[in-house]
């Protein structure tokens, strides 16, 4: 089964890092998952984190690590992974797109049809920064450049899906994006209605169709100086606009599954921006929900209406997360990966890093096991895959952070986040910020997953010791994978 995720716009980008996370944790199956991005505005803050995790991630499981749920799913991104409606365009306005000023001398009627449906501001502003939230100038845009059949990434995407249907293997496509703003509004059903008829052309007995729509969950205080903007104070009207669209449409019967989640706190961003690197919106709680949503849609045959509430209006414990698959599996796995990023980050790779400066191995029995007498050279693995498993380590520990503190209104008792970061002023504004691994909260090994039980300040400990005498008979892991491997395997234990 070929599994296919597109995250359109900033929120759907934020929704897959998300999901990513997840595939690290072991959450979904090891089948190929692809991923694509879809946002006019390249440059966008939150879409480049996205990215960086997704290849953090692939460069991780490039490494040798055998059967574990460690990077189990084969993620590939699509080349180009992003893929923008205005091509190499520096400078894109609605009126140029559609080359108004030939439409004024050739067809006034249209030229004035054109001029009701948008205001000189949608028509001149710079699209650059993306569809400003408004979703009729991106549905115009979108509809007129998707060609699934021509141009990358969409040609490639389209011919896996057609290999995975002729194989009888099956594929399932869900789009992710919010339909309050501009991107996701216009493009989750311009895309999703091309998505259909391609399928109907090669086969759709054998896949499925799913949409991901993300309702307001968030607000931000809007740029003064520019007069074409998203507005977060319209995200309900607009909300409310685009569920009666799809209602009176019938687009709900294009899509197999349709997963909404929204949050009635609307969290404050730490930092208004039109688009662009600016746009870097901290990750939020209800992206974890939303990367739950993908990995029941790749995960079963979901037919019906579901509801999913938390017990307490004010408060978010384990319970109130969908489980997939057996019971408790959520934060076992998440607990797992937790320990895992946190001692790797604490204790194992400052370690590396001290022998491979002043020598003297013996002083960790587990490096002698797993490098020295495998005749690795620490020096070269300390600039590259011991380095890659750092990066990503860091990034997932700020995104878990992130999630356990962005719901600005909700008390989330999901993890002790203080045991490896730390809340600070910015320019006026409160961000997350990871610990320096010598400030971590060693004595918490054993409580990173919340509710927290008796104390086991020896936990990190005995996890040394467990990795002084692991081994790993896998075959399929070699090298350094071999390594991260075990401590994987023991952050499980204990």
């Amino acid at each position: 089964m070929g599994n296919y995720v597109i995250g359109i716009g900033g929120t759907g980008a934020k929704c897959i890092e998300a999901l990513a996370h997840l595939c690290a944790a072991g959450l979904l199956s090891d089948s190929e998952l692809y991923a694509l991005f879809v946002d006019p505005d390249r440059a966008n803050g939150s879409l480049e984190r996205a990215e960086i995790t997704l290849r953090q991630y692939v460069n991780c499981r490039q490494l040798k690590l055998g059967a574990t749920d460690l990077f189990k799913t084969r993620l590939s991104i699509a080349e180009p992974d992003v893929w923008s409606p205005f091509s190499d365009d520096a400078q894109p306005r609605l009126d140029n797109f559609f080359r108004y000023n030939m439409m004024r001398n050739r067809d006034k009627a249209v030229a004035g049809l054109f001029d009701v449906l948008f205001s000189n501001a949608e028509k001149t502003t710079g699209l650059e920064e993306g569809f400003r939230g408004h979703p009729s100038i991106g549905s115009a845009v979108m509809a007129t450049t998707v060609r699934l059949g021509e141009n990358e990434p969409w040609r490639t995407f389209r011919d896996k899906i057609s290999q995975d249907i002729r194989a009888n293997a099956g594929a399932k496509i869900i789009l992710v994006g919010s339909i309050f703003g501009g991107t996701g509004a216009s493009g989750i059903p311009t895309i999703a209605r091309l998505i259909r008829k391609e399928l109907k052309s090669i086969g759709q007995q054998r896949a499925r169709l799913g949409a991901l729509l993300m309702l307001p969950y968030f607000s931000f205080t809007s740029v003064d100086s520019e007069e074409l903007k998203a507005n977060s104070d319209n995200f309900l009207l607009n909300t409310q606009a685009a569920l009666q669209y799809y209602a009176q449409q019938d687009y709900l019967k294009t899509y197999d599954a349709v997963y909404l989640l929204g949050d009635h706190n609307l969290s404050p961003v730490n930092e208004e921006s039109i688009g662009g690197r600016s746009q870097k919106n901290e990750p939020h709680l209800i992206e974890a929900y939303a990367a739950l949503a993908c990995v029941d849609f790749f995960g079963g045959e979901t037919s019906g209406y579901r509801m999913l509430a938390r017990h307490s209006p004010a408060q978010v414990r384990w319970e109130d997360l969908p489980e997939t698959g057996e019971p408790l599996s959520l934060r076992r796995k998440i607990n797992r990966l937790t320990r895992f990023a946190f001692a790797y980050l604490a204790a194992y790779h400052p370690m590396l890093e001290d022998i491979n400066k002043a020598g003297k191995g013996y002083r960790a029995p587990w490096y002698v096991n797993f490098f020295e007498r495998k005749g690795l050279t620490l020096s070269a693995l300390m600039q590259d895959d011991l380095l890659r498993v750092k990066k990503y380590c860091e990034s997932y520990l700020l995104w878990l952070a992130n999630i356990q503190t962005s719901a600005r209104e909700l008390k989330v008792e999901l993890v002790n986040y203080q045991a490896f970061a730390t809340k600070t002023q910015k320019q006026g504004k409160e961000v997350v910020e990871l610990l320096p691994p010598g400030q971590f909260a060693l004595d918490e090994f054993s409580n990173l997953c919340l509710p927290a039980s008796e104390r086991d300040a020896h936990a990190l400990s005995d996890l040394w010791e467990r990795m002084s005498e692991a081994h790993v008979s896998d075959n399929d892991a070699d090298g350094v994978g071999k390594f991260l491997h075990a401590l994987y395997r023991e952050c499980g234990r204990g």
